[in-house]
């Protein structure tokens, strides 16, 4: 129990997160939209759906190059697919 307490936002790294979402969503729907994206929805360990979102979260907040949980997650993948004699 105490380990989810650990991971959660502040009120202005949440605030911050958010500043830009309507536009962020309608730019990713545009994005997916030239890519042909599909849903494909996993289940994962919550230490590891946490690992990202922390990642992307303090990537965002320094100012780095920013990347989203699809695209760490597509890039990882892609890299798999590869080991694995698949095209991605």
């Amino acid at each position: 129990m105490a380990d989810s307490m650990d991971h959660q936002l502040t009120p202005q790294q949440e605030a911050f997160l958010h500043k830009n979402k309507r536009e962020n969503l309608t730019a990713r729907k545009q994005e997916n939209k030239k890519a042909e994206l599909e849903t494909f929805t996993v289940r994962l360990p919550s230490a590891v759906a946490s690992g990202v979102r922390r990642v992307v979260m303090k990537r965002k907040l320094a100012g780095e190059e920013e990347i989203t949980q699809q695209d760490v997650l597509k890039e990882v993948l892609a890299k798999w697919l590869k080991s694995e004699g698949e095209a991605a």
